[in-house]
């Protein structure tokens, strides 16, 4: 990544490499938000004009493109269209407003990540069969479909609390919300195999066992109860995200409102006032005409563009408005067995919002979840567990600027 050589975090010495990763702990800068459940900057500024209706087919497991030959850890030079330098923060907060979601180079340098990967696959080998180092270790490891581990050993420890407390990455939610007073998302981590090197052979079962399946495109946000912006969601890659990997895929500018009056209508409104937050978009809806409508000279009118794969590098911050149709897109994968053992994608989301939404109650309910290993949605203000037993587990000792963020 930019030149730097990967570290092998195994051989670092641990207290020392978090030091060099976190740095002198500082206050961020930011200014305080006249509104904090509505940052001022947050009003799109895309013109109006007429957007070409997507016709690409949704992503399956069954029609996955032919595997490339070798891994590349290129991303395509299509993403320098959006991704920018933290420190270009009027572009790169522009076109978060306008596109719905954006790429900021480079949060966590090639030595926090690469001790992150280490830090996390302590844990996973504490609470799984797997070996870091051993391909044949996974096939007895009965990971999750989608690839969601909720381990509160794995979501807790000091991995993921490492990436959570970096100084750059609270610095753009600060930027975001205008203030650094703020509190972070306990989420699940995202794994995913490498299936083309399955030990038994990429056209064999196992590797159809571990080729992942996405829950399809969806919003994390009612964009019926709760049109308005809400909060940004974000995700910390610890690999390259390229079309042999896949990883998370966007519709560009479904956040905006004819994108989502369209969708409401798809949906329907007495479907979507039976949901919470969670809503699957319908299949094949991006592909159809059900998200354009034509005036008299057939012109679309409907804002949202096609669904895209966000390429980044390991370190990289992806950004999303929660109204973005979202989702996974799983990769074409590779027919090579060569070189080491390495996952295809080991992912941290993470979001952070003002302390000021979250009540007293919410507050102390955050510090039990802690306690007690709990993994939660993105919802930092708004905590629902997504695991209720993790066997084994014990809180590690958090710093004072990461238990701040509780």
């Amino acid at each position: 990544m930019d030149g730097q050589q990967p570290v092998d975090g195994r051989h670092l010495d641990t207290q020392q490499a978090l030091q060099t990763a976190l740095g002198i702990e500082s206050e961020v800068p930011g200014q305080p938000c006249m509104d904090a459940a509505r940052p001022l900057w947050f009003e799109s500024t895309v013109s109006t004009q007429n957007q070409q209706t997507n016709t690409n087919d949704e992503q399956t497991l069954v029609a996955l493109p032919a595997p490339e030959t070798s891994v590349s850890t290129q991303i395509a030079a299509e993403a320098s269209g959006y991704r920018f330098e933290m420190a270009d923060e009027t572009q790169w907060r522009a076109h978060l407003a306008d596109e719905g979601f954006v790429v900021i180079k480079s949060s966590a340098d090639a030595e926090t990540t690469t001790l992150a990967r280490s830090l996390l696959w302590d844990v996973l080998e504490q609470c799984t069969p797997a070996k870091r180092d051993d391909l044949a270790s996974w096939g007895a490891w009965r990971l999750d479909k989608r690839g969601f581990s909720m381990h509160g050993t794995v979501t807790q420890g000091r991995g993921a609390w490492l990436l959570r407390s970096l100084p750059s990455v609270r610095a753009d939610f600060a930027a975001i919300w205008g203030t650094a007073d703020l509190i972070v998302s306990m989420d699940l981590l995202l794994v995913w195999k490498s299936w083309w090197r399955a030990p038994d052979g990429a056209n064999s079962a196992q590797a159809s066992r571990w080729t992942p399946k996405t829950e399809g495109l969806h919003v994390d946000q009612n964009p019926l109860t709760k049109p308005d912006f809400c909060c940004v969601q974000g995700m910390l890659p610890l690999y390259a995200v390229t079309h042999l990997t896949g990883g998370l895929e966007v519709v560009p500018r479904s956040h905006l409102p004819e994108a989502k009056r369209l969708l409401v209508a798809a949906i329907g409104e007495q479907a979507l006032r039976g949901l919470g937050d969670f809503c699957r978009v319908p299949p094949a809806y991006y592909h159809n005409e059900q998200c354009t409508e034509t005036s008299g000279n057939s012109s679309p009118t409907a804002d949202a563009g096609a669904p895209m794969l966000v390429e980044a590098e390991p370190g990289d911050l992806i950004l999303w408005d929660s109204r973005t149709v979202h989702g996974g897109r799983v990769g074409r994968g590779c027919v090579t067995n060569e070189g080491a053992a390495e996952l295809a994608r080991l992912s941290l989301p993470v979001c952070f919002t003002p302390r000021t939404l979250a009540s007293a109650d919410v507050l102390a309910a955050r510090r039990a979840m802690f306690a007690e290993g709990k993994t939660t949605n993105h919802w930092p203000h708004a905590p629902r567990v997504q695991n209720q037993v993790s066997l084994g587990y014990a809180p590690i000792d958090l710093r004072p600027d990461e238990e701040a963020l509780l």
